[in-house]
């Protein structure tokens, strides 16, 4: 992960970022619309518009406004009221809407489209099943073939995205968060539970909401645990307009288009694997679009190699002698002192 750039990286993760925000719309505009890759999703989303359900359209944008309004008064630390209204802005926003939705469901109106039945309490502690429906372990993995290493992959480019979206300069150790992503996922298999990596637009929503280190998880699984336990019931008056609006309001400022600037003022050519990536993840499935930009990364580092830049000067000084001064080859010349 040490080879793949900065540029890569912010495509990736801006490219995620736009993914997420249109496929959301969907929920947002209260229409149905699906595709593999960002270019379809949006040709789906334009072909269903004439079904759009403005109630769900203006709950969503209201909660984008409100959620929006929100985060900036939670920067005002001038007063602590307005600053805990500000980075509890999405528990508010939910159980607001949560009310709206409980309300209109009771009266029979229905006028949005809700959460549905979420299934209450936690997952089974058991062995791993190692075969499904009369497949074998073996026929599994046939199945699956390229998916063995590509999953992995992405899940560990994913969590190393996060990673660099929210250190803020910190430094990151890559072999940790591998050993943590596998120890996690072997012992998660015993719970039934999906793959585990660092996810970008949960991330966003735990940054959005005030956590600042690693101690939030064990808030957040606290939150979660209570929650499967008792509020399950609750959680289906949930309108989907609102936890699109949750999302996007998260995401849209995981666009890494701070990079551009200073790339361009140093260097314009080192925009191009980061476009590369940004528009192969937006184009093509999110793996083929992260090899796209990673294999323009290694092509355009290869030139460079290749073509190495050498500047020479001549230097006159007196008794008319004159020395040719190279740059970017002092290391060829050895030094004798």
């Amino acid at each position: 992960m040490d080879f793949v750039s900065i540029q890569v990286s912010s495509g990736f993760t801006s490219a995620c970022a736009l993914i997420v925000f249109t496929s959301q719309m969907k929920n947002l505009l209260g229409i149905k619309a699906e595709g593999p890759t960002f270019l379809k999703m949006w040709t789906s989303i334009f072909q269903e518009i004439h079904h759009i359900n403005w109630n769900d359209c203006f709950m969503g944008v209201g909660c984008i406004v409100f959620l929006l309004t929100l985060r900036f008064i939670g920067t005002l630390r001038s007063n602590k009221i307005l600053w805990i209204f500000g980075i509890s802005r999405n528990a508010l926003a939910v159980g607001i809407c949560l009310y709206i939705g409980y309300w209109s469901k009771s009266s029979g109106k229905n006028l949005f489209t809700l959460s549905g039945y979420i299934p209450a309490g936690l997952p089974e502690i058991k062995l791993p099943d190692f075969s499904i429906e009369n497949q074998s372990f073996i026929e599994l993995i046939q199945e699956m073939s390229s998916g063995l290493i590509v999953i992995p992959l992405m899940a560990l480019l994913e969590t190393y995205s996060a990673c660099k979206a929210f250190a803020e300069g910190q430094s990151i150790d890559v072999t940790q968060e591998l050993i943590t992503n596998g120890v996690s996922n072997i012992l998660n298999s015993f719970f039934q539970g999906y793959r585990i990596n660092g996810g970008l637009t949960r991330s966003a929503i735990n940054k959005a909401s005030g956590a600042r280190t690693q101690m939030s998880n064990f808030y957040i699984g606290f939150v979660v645990v209570i929650s499967l336990l008792y509020l399950t019931p609750y959680f289906a008056y949930i309108p989907k307009s609102c936890l699109a609006a949750v999302l996007i309001s998260a995401v849209i400022f995981m666009v890494q288009y701070k990079v551009i600037k200073p790339l361009w003022r140093s260097k314009k050519l080192d925009l191009i694997p980061g476009f590369a990536a940004l528009l192969g993840c937006l184009i093509f499935p999110l793996h083929i679009g992260v090899f796209i930009g990673i294999g323009v990364d290694f092509i355009y580092l290869f030139y460079r190699f290749a073509r190495p830049s050498i500047k020479v000067q001549v230097l006159k000084v007196s008794y008319s002698l004159h020395f040719r001064k190279i740059k970017n080859l002092k290391f060829l010349v050895p030094n004798k002192h």
